[in-house]
């Protein structure tokens, strides 16, 4: 059997689920890239399970085959941090599986970006498309990540912005990635004024609770670096309960979601991304 066990998004929220499967398996494989910042994973798991070892991304993708023929006859576990099946790519390895005989199963886990869109005390389905901030690093503009935030507020959705991590680990700054938003808004139209008044909320979910700052995108791109590692939610139109949660709450300031309305009033969103996908496109 292979089974793709969640950990959580920090040590102390993995479920008795997990610790079950993990402590019954006869090999567990631990994914050591897929969250580089959560160097934890490994030494949690291997305290439950002493047999863990870590996989590689070549020992998890291009060579999946060897541990689906290992589950043929034993029961492999697969720990990944968060939850296993949001933003990674092992779905495939479930599908690869079953399609084989294998049995197949899935231990859920409390993933960072459920949870950034629950403390963000914004309707959970009003969430459009998700989208990740490029890191410097990539060497790429973030042009299809403001092509998917213009998307969301054309149709009245909020968007969660996933913040990248580097190869060695370390997230970008929230305010790094708005500013490299701005940048791309810019370089398309020639100005991202109808970005800056909008409001944002840095959240970074804890175990504790939840560390949450707020303001419009152009006060918030002028900060310096902090550290950590979370999301960016960008509202669309309010709902009455989202506002005051927004206010009283997390705290954001009064002045920043009255620029959002206005923001919100003042542009067509919907003409803007038209624009814009022009503009990338040629």
């Amino acid at each position: 059997m292979l089974i793709l066990v969640g950990l959580g998004f920090s040590p102390g929220l993995i479920t008795r689920a997990a610790e079950s499967a993990l402590r019954s398996a006869d090999l567990v494989l631990v994914d050591t890239y897929t969250s580089p910042a959560s160097g934890w994973g490994l030494e949690l798991v291997r305290s439950i399970n002493p047999r863990a070892r870590p996989a590689s991304r070549r020992e998890l993708e291009e060579e999946s085959w060897r541990i689906v023929e290992l589950a043929r006859s034993a029961t492999v576990a697969i720990a990944v941090v968060g939850d296993p099946l949001i933003a990674t790519t092992h779905a495939s390895l479930l599908v690869e599986a079953a399609t084989k005989g294998v049995k197949v199963g899935v231990v859920p886990g409390v993933s960072g970006p459920c949870s950034a869109m629950s403390v963000s005390g914004l309707q959970f389905y009003r969430f459009g498309a998700t989208a990740t901030v490029p890191g410097p690093w990539r060497g790429a503009k973030a042009y299809h990540t403001v092509l998917v935030l213009l998307g969301n507020l054309c149709n009245n959705l909020h968007t969660l912005l996933l913040l990248d991590v580097s190869p060695e680990g370390r997230a970008l700054d929230p305010a790094t990635a708005l500013r490299l938003l701005r940048d791309s808004a810019a370089e398309a139209l020639g100005t991202s004024d109808f970005l800056d008044g909008l409001a944002a909320v840095y959240v970074e979910a804890r175990e504790s609770g939840a560390l949450a700052y707020g303001g419009t995108i152009g006060e918030l791109a002028g900060l310096p670096g902090k550290e950590g590692v979370g999301s960016i939610v960008v509202p669309a139109r309010l709902h009455p309960i989202e506002e005051e949660y927004l206010r009283s709450v997390l705290r954001v300031p009064e002045a920043a979601i009255e620029s959002h309305k206005r923001a919100l009033s003042a542009h067509d969103y919907c003409a803007i991304r038209s624009r814009y996908e022009e503009k990338v496109a040629a």
